[in-house]
């Protein structure tokens, strides 16, 4: 089993919400079975063309996964959660995540046109990453297509 939340059968939903497996895209992707073989797991990919994919995984390479499916599920789960920060005096405190004995702390004041923006490049961002993966793409070219791709907003009362 790859990872509690999918199991050792993913289908192509999964595939694409976990971003897993990016070296394949996900337009020719129907599922993918992972099973062990004595001390190795493998990967069976089946593809939209009744082809079959077969892969073998490291432990490195299952530990990626598994902690990016971590993260993900705790985006995921805090996406539709909303917003704490209430009235119009709003503050954001940074301190210094790299350094745990750091006392340092920023504070700045952010107004609502910020909080608009920041959802904005937000719901942006996330546009056009699913697109570049539903498109196939991965590593550099997925980064450039997040960075420099079309998104647009309509909005209507």
């Amino acid at each position: 089993m790859l990872h509690i939340a999918v199991g050792d059968t993913i289908d192509k939903k999964e595939k694409m919400a976990f971003d897993l497996f990016p070296e394949l895209k996900s337009a020719n992707f129907k599922y993918g079975i992972i099973y062990s073989n004595g001390e190795t797991k493998k990967l069976n990919v089946y593809m939209q063309n009744n082809s079959l994919f077969v892969e073998t995984l490291d432990s490195v390479t299952i530990a990626q996964y598994k902690a990016n499916i971590d993260k993900l599920i705790e985006f995921y789960s805090s996406e539709n959660k909303n917003d704490s920060i209430t009235g119009s005096n709003r503050k954001i405190i940074l301190t210094n995540l790299k350094n745990d004995l750091s006392t340092e702390k920023i504070t700045l004041n952010v107004d609502e046109a910020s909080i608009k923006r920041s959802a904005y490049e937000g719901r942006k961002k996330r546009y056009l990453r699913t697109n570049a993966l539903n498109s196939g793409l991965s590593g550099e070219k997925l980064i450039n297509a997040e960075n420099s791709g079309t998104y647009g907003e309509i909005r209507t009362k």
